[in-house]
C-alpha cells in the first residue's frame, strides 16, 4: 500500500526500515504460495524446511526500531550508543580474552575429576562467561581445589575488567547524550 502512493519510489526500496519491513512480512506470503505436503507421518508440512522462514520472522522485533525516529531521546540514545562502540568493543574484548582464559585454565584443572562438567574448552568457556559476568547459575562448578581459586580469580578478575571500563564508558555516553538532548538555542 505505501509503495504503490510513495512519490519517490527508488529511495523508498532503498530505506533500510522498509527492506526489514519486507523481510518480516515475506514468510508469511511464502508460505501461503509453497504448496503443503504431508510428511510421513501424516501431518501437513511445506515443502522443503522453512526453517529459514521461521528465522525471517524475527525480523518483525526489528520494526520496533521505526519509532525511535519519533523520539528526540531514543534518537540521542543511538549516537550515544554508536559514539560509545570503541570502549564497548574493548570491553568486549577484554570479557572475551577473560573468558578464554579462565575457560582454558579451569579445564586443565578439572580434566580429570570423575563426572565433570567441564568436558572441554568451548563447554568450560559456559562457565567462565557466567562467572566473569558474576551471574552464578551454579550448573557447573569447579570441584578441585585448584579449580575453585580459579573460580575465585574468574570472579574478581571479571569485576575489575568490567569496573575499569564502566566509568569510561558512562562518562562518554552521558556527554554525548546531554549533547544530542540538550535543547539548543534556535529551537526555543
Amino acid at each position: 500500500g505505501r509503495f504503490s502512493t510513495c512519490p519517490k519510489k527508488m529511495t523508498f526500496v532503498k530505506n533500510k526500515l522498509n527492506i526489514i519491513d519486507l523481510i518480516s512480512i515475506m514468510p508469511y506470503y511464502l508460505e501461503v504460495i509453497i504448496p503443503k505436503r504431508q510428511d510421513a507421518d501424516g501431518n501437513m508440512d511445506s515443502i522443503g524446511s522453512l526453517v529459514i522462514l521461521r528465522v525471517l520472522r524475527l525480523f518483525r522485533v526489528l520494526r520496533i526500531f521505526k519509532l525511535s525516529r519519533h523520539s528526540r531521546n531514543m534518537i540521542a540514545f543511538g549516537i550515544a550508543l554508536k559514539a560509545s562502540l570503541a570502549e564497548l568493543l574493548s570491553l568486549g574484548l577484554f570479557l572475551l580474552i577473560d573468558v578464554v582464559v579462565f575457560a582454558s585454565a579451569l579445564y586443565y584443572a578439572e580434566m580429570d575429576v570423575d563426572k565433570t562438567s567441564f568436558d572441554s574448552i568451548p563447554a568450560s568457556c559456559w562457565w567462565a562467561v557466567v562467572t566473569v559476568t558474576t551471574l552464578g547459575y551454579g550448573d557447573m562448578f569447579p570441584h578441585t581445589a585448584i579449580g575453585k581459586i580459579l573460580g575465585t580469580l574468574c570472579v574478581f578478575s571479571g569485576i575489575l575488567v568490567i569496573a575499569f571500563q564502566m566509568p569510561i564508558m558512562v562518562a562518554k555516553f552521558t556527554w554525548t547524550f546531554m549533547q544530542n538532548t540538550s535543547e539548543s538555542p534556535e529551537d526555543e
